[in-house]
Formats: C-alpha cells, sequence, structure tokens
C-alpha cells in the first residue's frame, strides 16, 4: 500500500494471465476505483464471454474482497464494476 496521509493506493498482482506471468492492479478504495491494464478493454465492445484473464481477474477482485465501483482500463474508457460483474456472472461460464 502507499500513502499520501489522504489517499491510499492498493497494488496487487494477479495471475496466471496468457499473454504475461501476471499483472499488476491498482485499487483506490476510498474512490472505488480499481485501475488495470490489457485485461478489460473497453476500447470494444465487452466480449460475449469473458476470457480466461478476465475471469482470473474476476476471481482476483472476488478473493479479494475489494469493493469497486469502477474499473479504469489503461485502454478505453471506465466501465461499471457492476456491468462487468453482471458479464462475469451471466455469460462468463
Amino acid at each position: 500500500m502507499l500513502s499520501n496521509g489522504a489517499r491510499n493506493l492498493h497494488v496487487y498482482y494477479v495471475n496466471p494471465f496468457q499473454h504475461a506471468e501476471g499483472m499488476l492492479m491498482a485499487y483506490l478504495p476510498k474512490e472505488k476505483l480499481l485501475l488495470e491494464a490489457d485485461i478489460v478493454d473497453t476500447i470494444a465492445p465487452l466480449p460475449a464471454r469473458l476470457s480466461n484473464d478476465q475471469r482470473n481477474f474476476y476471481n482476483a477482485v472476488q478473493r479479494l474482497k475489494l469493493d469497486v465501483g469502477q474499473i479504469v482500463p489503461v485502454h478505453g474508457s471506465p466501465i461499471a464494476w457492476n456491468e462487468f460483474a453482471k458479464l462475469a456472472s451471466t455469460r462468463g461460464h
């Protein structure tokens, strides 16, 4: 965790991934923002089915019990966590 006294930034390592051994994601708990790269790309529409990498990402967030409001991808625009979670629960298996 990094902190400036007013804001905390938690950095987590998530693995495995297909194109890399693992990835980092950063979480701002006060703001409920989860920053990530190359996992959820909102430049194109979300897929009809989660990739293995996206499933691992979703599972890691659940396991860590993060209270996420929005995913902030490096590629694309922010997306509501509940929109991604709905995709995970309805189409991701």
